[in-house]
């Protein structure tokens, strides 16, 4: 949808994913039609009964959600126009008329155009549109629901891909998907763009807004929802329910989907592929497969080939049987041939037809009337019962489907800019390169800007004689050492011994390096690129830049860990490990930790998180790469893109807004061995959200943070 700076251009309606749940009746019209309803007063006359109807309605829907996105600054701006309806066919729509009224309200009339081959239909709405209101500000950034896997590019599954979480892992890519390989748990898999799944994977759902290729027995438990071709071919391939507006391919082995419905053609060819149950569609059928079919309900022609199993073809067009040809009842608008050469082949049933009959010398027609012309006398010897009725009225019902309409979910707005004022550590390089934090909301440190720095050892003061890297700093000198250190004495990060540091920063490539056996909970913020090292830490790491891990790391959100091991010393119980010594003791953030219980925070599910706008419009940073043997408690939210590298497990919700916009046609590739839990079961607390992140939209965040838009009436023209 276009923004508040470009409504100026009318804007692009664009269809974005309201819901995963239902996918198979994503295509349909009527449930979305009753909201529409109870908003007209009996001014509408609601007519299904043809596609330009539904369309304009179905149109309505659509603008009705793209009013919603727009803020009051682009409901100012909204004039009369065309307005662009992007991914839905034959659905047009302009505004004639927007106005604004008291009490802040837009009242905004669109004409929307729904069209069929044969007719278009005129829907007016007017909407009363209330814009909503901004955050206030210095106020927390409210939640937002940012999916369970959520991907704003291509995606490639190549490796040992596993996901827990049942119902709750869906995966939305704003791009096209190639899923091989080993890769299981997926419950819904939904894009904008090509789906293909080609090894024996399972997946409960898909939807796509192109085509849908499935191979190399891949399975799909429930349905596949297209705009584009749907194919299974080869295998054991196979679907419960295939919608589709464009055309199903069925191939080879024993490819197989239960339940077809589309708009195009329809093929069934090789071995024994077959649609065990009904074939519906507005287009015709080839089925030249060994395997009989069931029923075929087709408005265009239907070419058959298969045996009879009680198989039964309605068709609003010409029929053709040829060679093994047969099923048991045949209802035809057209003509039929049947063009089968043996006693077996033909109608062994009943048979009407309102054109003509093409019948060989030995083909069965137990029980036929025809309308038009029969090619030959029936002879009684080879069950050819059949007469010619020139009243027949043959009853037929077109096959009428409703338009799949599948929509996807943008990925989230990423920006860690908004987030570092909710910090509790700021990493930052001061104009002389030096090392500072600004520390907010830590139990036994003063909030304030610090150096990190060191102090020379002397063994005759206890304090000085004993660890004395990367401690708090009033002052240090060019060389980092403290002239001014903090008393008491206090570092937030435990070095793998007394005597080591934790934090580097190398000026030439901008990077962040944390590493050591831990740092003090809370959320860590830091200026530029960060490498978290093989410690164990329980904190959320944001950074403008891009984050990378090295192998064994392990991190832990707060909201995941929960209260003993944030808000106490008592950290060493598993999955945490963290022997706990002197430097960490009693640090915890206060903003979690209050009067001996945790708050979580909306912040605090997540771990990892990178990218953001250094400056308006230029977004930088955002890539994470995760090392080898990675344990993430938390949700990984990458403003770029996300790279992971085996044997990784990440317990939460991964993010990938992609806001740099790479093309790339394997911009998200994911291989080696890689585990996403989405259970929650695994030692969560109560606060621990996966897919839940603080709103990152500068201005669209807090009070009202989407317009409402209520039909006052509508009518058609």
């Amino acid at each position: 949808m276009n923004t508040a700076s470009d409504h100026s251009q009318q804007g692009v309606v664009a269809v974005i994913m309201v819901s995963l749940l239902g996918i198979a009746a994503l295509g349909v019209t009527a449930s979305g039609l009753m909201s529409l309803k109870s908003a007209q007063s009996q001014q509408l006359t609601l007519n299904t009964a043809t596609q330009a109807n539904a369309r304009s309605l179905e149109g309505a829907q659509i603008v009705q959600r793209y009013l919603v996105g727009l803020d009051a600054a682009a409901l100012a701006a909204l004039s009369a126009g065309d307005l662009k309806i992007v991914g839905a066919t034959d659905i047009t729509a302009a505004v004639v008329n927007s106005e604004a009224r008291s009490g802040g309200v837009y009242r905004v009339t669109v004409n929307i155009i729904g069209r069929s081959v044969q007719a278009a239909s005129v829907f007016q709405a007017v909407y009363d549109v209330t814009p909503g209101t901004p955050p206030t500000p210095g106020t927390p950034l409210p939640m937002v629901n940012g999916g369970i896997v959520n991907i704003n590019s291509n995606l490639k599954l190549t490796g040992s891909i596993k996901i827990i979480g049942g119902t709750a892992a869906d995966l939305m890519v704003t791009g096209d998907v190639d899923m091989r390989g080993s890769v299981e748990g997926v419950n819904s898999l939904c894009a904008t763009g090509d789906i293909k799944i080609s090894s024996a994977i399972k997946v409960e759902r898909v939807c796509s807004r192109g085509a849908v290729t499935l191979s190399g027995a891949a399975k799909i438990n429930s349905d596949v929802s297209a705009i584009g071709d749907v194919i299974l071919s080869g295998g054991a391939t196979s679907a419960t329910t295939v919608y589709t507006n464009s055309n199903v391919i069925i191939s080879g082995g024993t490819a197989t989907a239960s339940v077809v419905n589309a708009k195009g053609t329809v093929t069934v060819s090789g071995g024994n592929a077959s649609v065990t149950s009904v074939l519906n569609t507005e287009g015709n059928v080839i089925w030249t497969s060994r395997h009989a079919a069931k029923t075929i309900n087709a408005n265009g022609t239907v070419t058959y080939t298969a045996p009879n199993s009680s198989s039964t073809i309605n068709s609003g067009s010409n029929v053709t049987l040829y060679g093994n040809g047969a099923v048991q009842n045949l209802t035809a608008l057209g003509n039929v041939t049947l063009n089968g050469t043996y006693n077996g082949t033909g109608v062994v049933g009943t048979l009407l037809t309102a054109g003509n009959l093409t019948f060989g010398a030995q083909t069965r027609v137990h029980d036929g009337q025809v309308k038009g012309s029969l090619s030959r006398i029936p002879n009684a010897s080879y069950d050819q019962h059949v007469t010619q009725n020139t009243s027949l009225n043959v009853p037929y019902s077109p096959v009428f489907l409703a338009t799949v309409n599948p929509v996807i979910t943008s990925a989230v707005t990423v920006d860690v800019y908004l987030l570092k004022d909710a910090a509790n550590y700021v990493f930052e390089i001061d104009s002389d390169g030096k090392r500072k934090v600004t520390v907010r909301n830590v139990s036994g440190i003063v909030d304030g800007t610090y150096f990190l720095g060191n102090y020379d050892y002397d063994w005759r003061d206890l304090s000085l004689a004993r660890g004395n890297k990367d401690y708090l700093c009033e002052e240090v000198n060019a060389s980092g050492v403290c002239t001014q250190p903090t008393t008491p004495y206090r570092t937030i990060c435990q070095g793998q011994s007394e005597y080591n540091g934790c934090f580097e920063y190398n000026s030439s490539t901008k990077n962040w390096i944390v590493s050591g056996n831990s740092m003090a909970p809370g959320t860590a913020w830091f200026s530029g690129n960060l490498v978290v090292g093989n410690g164990s830490y329980i904190n959320t790491f944001l950074a403008s830049g891009e984050i990378s891990t090295s192998g064994g790391m392990k991190v832990f959100s707060p909201n995941y860990a929960g209260y003993t091991p944030v808000c106490t010393d008592a950290r060493n119980a598993s999955p945490y490990s963290i022997s706990l010594d002197y430097r960490l003791s009693g640090l915890y953030p206060t903003d979690l930790c209050v009067s001996g219980a945790y708050v979580p925070s909306v912040l605090g599910s997540t771990a990892l998180m990178a990218g953001g706008y250094s400056s308006p419009g230029v977004f930088t940073g955002g890539n994470i790469s995760v090392g080898s043997s990675n344990d993430i408690r938390g949700n990984v939210v990458a403003g770029g893109l996300l790279d992971t590298n085996g044997s990784t497990t990440i317990v939460g919700a991964v993010m990938v807004a992609n806001q740099a916009g790479v093309t790339d046609s394997d911009a998200t590739d994911w291989g080696g061995s890689t585990t996403i839990d989405l259970s929650k079961a695994a030692g969560s607390t109560t606060g621990f959200t996966p897919g839940g992140i603080p709103c990152m939209k500068s201005g669209g965040c807090g009070g009202t943070s989407t317009s409402t838009a209520r039909v006052k009436w509508s009518r058609f023209l």
